[in-house]
């Protein structure tokens, strides 16, 4: 079949267009990858331990917490259970962040009351050099000949706090310090550690809301404070 001229020109310009496109698409994706220092795992969990100190108006106070957290970057979705202590005082709390939605849920487990209120920060799922992610040094946690983990040193800027963050060969993080101010302006500094980490043979039906978050007894204040990766700061 012979194309006139104008059939032809059309598909010409047609041809032109995908192939820019394509060649749009391609630098993008290029672009990405090669800003791409280390990307976690989809689906991971561990037992996190920590503290923060914040430096408020009233006076400084810490909160030192211990919980297992499950992270699911597919369905956009975190949970951590565990146990806050503030001034002696501890509170059993199960946290959700629903990345999608914007939301988060803290249910207290003694009280069965739910806080929720909307996400302070965001997803992050990679260190990227444009979110001036550096990499300082490749070591390693332990003792030299009975067990040690190797790890990579990251500098970078987590939600807008000053973060050195240590993550194994997988790049699952094993231990973060940080500092900066939180969205009411108070100066704070925290640390947290990860131990029994893994990537497989995960249950993720912790994932789903309690249902005292759905249907009544929902609190109108915001979550408390506790681990950096599970919760409001």
């Amino acid at each position: 079949m012979q194309l006139s001229y104008t059939e032809f020109y059309v598909l010409r310009k047609i041809k032109s267009r995908v192939s820019e496109s394509l060649l749009l698409d391609l630098k993008s994706i290029l672009s990405w990858v090669t800003d791409q220092l280390c990307c976690y795992p989809d689906r991971w969990e561990g037992y996190e331990r920590g503290s923060v100190t914040v430096f408020a108006v009233q006076g400084p106070y810490t909160v030192s917490y211990e919980y297992q957290l499950k992270i699911d970057h597919v369905r956009h979705m975190m949970v951590a259970e565990g146990t806050n202590t503030m001034n002696g005082r501890k509170d059993r709390i199960r946290h959700i962040r629903d990345y999608q939605s914007n939301v988060s849920y803290t249910l207290h487990l003694d009280s069965g009351i739910c806080d929720r209120a909307p996400l302070k920060s965001s997803e992050q799922t990679c260190l990227g050099r444009s979110d001036g992610a550096v990499k300082s040094s490749d070591t390693y946690f332990g003792v030299t000949g009975i067990e040690t983990v190797n790890i990579t040193l990251y500098r970078t800027t987590d939600n807008g706090y000053n973060t050195t963050i240590a993550v194994n060969e997988n790049c699952i993080p094993v231990r973060e310090t940080y500092h900066g101010k939180n969205t009411d302006g108070e100066l704070l500094m925290g640390e947290w550690m990860f131990y029994n980490i893994r990537t497989t043979q995960i249950d993720f039906t912790s994932l789903s809301f309690p249902i005292e978050c759905l249907t009544g007894g929902i609190g109108t204040s915001s979550a408390s404070i506790v681990g950096k990766r599970s919760l409001v700061y």
